[in-house]
């Protein structure tokens, strides 16, 4: 400072300084110094501190020499593992400062989904399933699991935190292209058989019989299996069902219809080997008539296949047959006489001997076997 009277004094500023010196005689002396003071070098490489992974230690004051305790004598540093790290810096003026710290290199974290994907769609969706070390895992849909399934376009990150505490992340952009879907059903056991449809209009189909056709009839036992392909995008999906073809079972009792009460009318329900049931509850595979009425049989194969029908029958009554007299008669000597009836309808007499007659009588001339047959309203006795 000006007017100082010590021997010495402090430059602490950029200037020119003069001194006066007068001796005990009085005679006195001046000189005059220009002083430029630099800037004090003061490298700061931080606090001390834990990193995930290799980290950049930059002592800064581009242009200086730099020397650091692993030997390098660059600005910057990468340590990559944990330790004290010093350096003493030198800038142009030759002024030098130096600083340490302390580091502690962690593991890091990594999270990779892969490359971004453009494909088919799969029929359970496409698992992300990332490449990782990490323990703590957090999805853009809100999932904290170690993978997602996703079913739609668009754009999935993931976030892991390490058990060091070291975080990453990555992000997937995924197109799912026009992807047929095919599902023909759970294993079956048909009567018959069945129709088997892949559906998806559109596109190209191929069975593993050589058909082309989007849907195919299933008459027999075995596995069917079909491929389909979007003719656009081709991408395919495919789909596999067996099925057991039982036999059907066709059960036919006949035309409604009215029969005679004296014919002995039979229903047969057929299907041989089959069960029956009746709808009074007999289990035969036949029936005889009891009256008019409806009758009804259900018929199960052996393989479970069921067929019902059903019939109105109407009994109408046969004749009575009415004769004159008794069964036995005799004849005396030569002399001949009539057997009658009472029934109305088509009369027609008969013998063994030939004679006949359609009239309500017949002239027994010679001795044998005569007999009667009635027909009125469709039925005969």
């Amino acid at each position: 400072p000006d007017g100082q009277l010590s021997q010495t004094i402090v430059a602490a500023n950029t200037g020119t300084y003069e001194a006066v010196i007068t001796g005990t005689n009085g005679c006195g002396i001046s000189e005059t110094v220009s002083v430029t003071l630099n800037s004090i070098v003061i490298p700061t490489l931080g606090n001390d501190t834990s990193v995930c992974g290799n980290y950049i230690l930059d002592a800064g004051y581009p242009g200086s020499t730099f020397l650091w305790n692993t030997g390098a004598l660059s600005q910057t540093l990468v340590a990559v593992a944990s330790g004290s790290f010093a350096v003493m810096v030198t800038d142009q003026n030759g002024c030098t400062g130096a600083d340490t710290i302390q580091l502690i290199v962690k593991t890091p974290a990594f999270v990779s989904l892969g490359p971004d994907l453009s494909i088919c769609k799969p029929s359970v969706g496409y698992l992300l399933n990332p490449s990782n070390n990490v323990d703590n895992f957090s999805w853009s849909s809100g999932a904290s699991t170690s993978t997602l399934n996703v079913n739609n376009s668009g754009s999935y990150w993931v976030h892991g935190i390490a058990a060091n505490g070291c975080e990453a992340g990555d992000t997937i952009n995924i197109s799912f292209l026009n992807t047929p879907f095919v599902d023909l059903g759970t294993d079956k056991v048909v009567c018959g058989g069945l129709t088997l449809d892949a559906k998806n209009g559109g596109s190209s189909y191929l069975w593993n019989s050589g058909s082309g056709a989007p849907f195919i009839y299933a008459a027999t036992s075995g596995s069917y299996a079909v491929v389909v392909t979007n003719t656009i995008t081709g991408c395919s999906h495919a789909d596999t069902v067996n099925v057991l073809a039982h036999p059907n079972v066709t059960v036919f009792l006949g035309r409604d219809t009215s029969v005679c009460d004296n014919t002995g009318f039979i229903l047969n329900a057929g299907n041989d080997g089959a069960t029956y049931l009746w709808t009074d509850g007999s289990i035969d595979q036949t029936m005889d008539l009891r009256g008019s009425g409806v009758y009804g049989v259900t018929v199960t194969s052996p393989g479970g296949c069921v067929a019902s029908d059903y019939i109105n029958i109407s009994l109408r009554s046969a004749p009575a047959i009415q004769v004159s007299g008794n069964k036995l008669r005799y004849i005396c000597g030569n002399k001949p006489f009539h057997l009658s009836t009472t029934n109305k309808g088509t009369i027609l007499w008969g013998s063994d001997y030939g004679s006949v007659s359609s009239s309500e009588s017949m002239l027994v001339t010679q001795p044998g076997k005569h007999w009667l047959n009635v027909t009125d309203a469709g039925c005969s006795a």
